[in-house]
């Protein structure tokens, strides 16, 4: 699914209307300094003219030493005169909201994780996680949803399998460890499509890709790379893979047959071989999980992915009733 020619062209207008606007931030504090410190202006000239004059030395082939040294003596003398009348030591160096592209949307021809992430908002209606992050992130997530009077089979309390899936969500969602995966699975309405979420705020935040599928989705995407072979459905497909954070939604809840099924494990299989993240949610038990796909998939999961229990009464239904009592 590429982008029309016109949403290509609007994007990269806004990319021009970033780069216009930090380079006017970059232009009013140059003004902000030169008239709290007028004799920087005169230091920047200085240093204009030593650059250009150590350029023609070295274009001739003369002794550049010199002329080096001058420009760096200028160069010292303008931060310490910024640092005594209290700007930050880089308040003149070139604004950027995505310092890895400079805001060009692209690094040696190849296009920015930040251009990815925004051909993605576009594609898949990413903006309306937006409004969704806003509500659910870390900070929002309510412990005393967990009861501490329920307990698993294990023996953990609701409550303190809650607080477990909180620290090792935000473990994930730090990017500390390159290809991690997490499955959450646990009761209906026990969070776990909204702590999926707080992992994709994270990403998010970093202008990482993310993409966010329910599984019923994903099994209409295997099926138009497929069957339909259109260039949309081919760019639907390989994002897949190319994205830092898949999130599978729901998994249980899609047609399951013998097409989706090798689909799915080639698609956890290869993400997993490009060490890229994939979270899953799914109202099914580790058994049922083991019953219902091949034992390759449970193996993958098994083997490769952090494995989080949420259980407890249904949080969707106890805030209705607060909300109405």
């Amino acid at each position: 699914m590429r982008l029309s020619n016109s949403q290509y062209d609007a994007l990269m207008r806004e990319y021009d209307l970033r780069r216009q606007d930090n380079a006017d931030l970059l232009s009013r504090r140059q003004d902000e300094v030169y008239e709290a410190v007028p004799e920087l202006y005169r230091i920047d000239e200085e240093i204009s003219s030593a650059a250009m004059e150590t350029f023609r030395a070295r274009v001739s082939g003369q002794d550049e030493g010199t002329l080096h040294d001058r420009v760096e003596a200028l160069r010292e003398k303008k931060q310490q005169l910024m640092t005594d009348a209290g700007f930050p030591e880089d308040y003149l160096m070139p604004v950027y909201d995505c310092p890895d592209c400079r805001d060009t949307g692209y690094i040696d021809g190849e296009k920015c994780h930040c251009l990815l992430q925004a051909e993605m908002d576009i594609l898949y209606g990413a903006s309306h996680l937006g409004d969704i992050l806003r509500e659910e992130s870390f900070s929002r997530f309510v412990l005393d949803y967990y009861p501490r009077d329920k307990v698993d089979s294990s023996g953990a309390t609701a409550r303190d399998s809650a607080e477990d899936a909180l620290k090792r969500a935000r473990e994930f969602a730090s990017g500390d460890t390159e290809g991690a995966n997490m499955l959450i699975y646990g009761d209906p309405g026990s969070g776990k499509t909204f702590l999926s979420h707080c992992i994709a705020g994270e990403f998010l935040s970093r202008t990482r890709p993310v993409v966010y599928v329910t599984a019923y989705t994903l099994t209409d995407i295997f099926a138009k790379r497929a069957f339909e072979k259109t260039p949309e459905s081919r760019r639907e497909y390989d994002d897949l893979y190319s994205c830092d954070l898949l999130i599978i939604d729901d998994l249980g809840t899609e047609f399951s047959n013998s097409f989706t099924q090798p689909s799915f494990f080639q698609c956890i299989n290869e993400r997993i071989l490009r060490k890229r993240s994939t979270v899953i949610s799914t109202n099914l038990s580790l058994g049922q999980i083991k019953e219902t796909y091949t034992e390759r998939v449970f193996s993958r999961l098994v083997e490769h992915y952090d494995i989080v229990h949420l259980f407890g009464e249904d949080i969707r239904v106890r805030k209705k009733i607060t909300k109405h009592s």
